[in-house]
């Protein structure tokens, strides 16, 4: 084998290697599925959305910090839990603290060879606290990866 073919070898391999150590993006995205939460006020009979400064949420008993003071939010992405039919949320919006509770089914969808599966979530029930929050609403149940508004809530 000839230098240049040996090089030529030694390129081919490490540019397979490399390319099958990149991470999936796409499949990355289609797996993840977070409850999409905007805020709205009601002004003058008209609802308009929201936004907070110093927005902290993090699931309860789970040790997951989610957003940590984040400013001029108009929606939080927040991840239920795969492993239960339930979860709870602390929200902290401007130094009052709200309490959310999920209840949904879930289900394991096939998404392609390549990606694998990933658990969809469609939400029953949700409650919370009335510290700041006025109401909640469930626009769309179904959780997925597209990232559309599942709950409307108003203070």
């Amino acid at each position: 084998m000839s230098r240049f073919q040996k090089y030529f070898v030694l390129l081919a391999m490490t540019a397979l290697l490399i390319m099958s150590c990149a991470r999936n993006t796409a499949c990355d995205e289609s797996l993840n599925s977070s409850v999409n939460l905007q805020f709205y006020r009601i002004t003058d009979g008209e609802e308009e959305t929201a936004s907070f400064d110093n927005i902290t949420a993090y699931g309860l008993n789970s040790n997951s910090l989610i957003y940590d003071l984040k400013d001029s939010l108009s929606s939080v992405f927040l991840p239920l839990n795969q492993l239960q039919d339930n979860c709870i949320f602390v929200l902290s919006i401007e130094s009052i603290v709200d309490t959310l509770w999920f209840d949904y089914t879930r289900k394991l969808d096939f998404i392609s060879e390549n990606c694998g599966y990933a658990m969809r979530f469609s939400i029953t029930s949700m409650e919370a606290t009335h510290h700041l929050i006025d109401s909640i609403s469930i626009i769309n149940p179904v959780v997925n990866n597209n990232e559309s508004e599942n709950i409307k809530v108003f203070y």
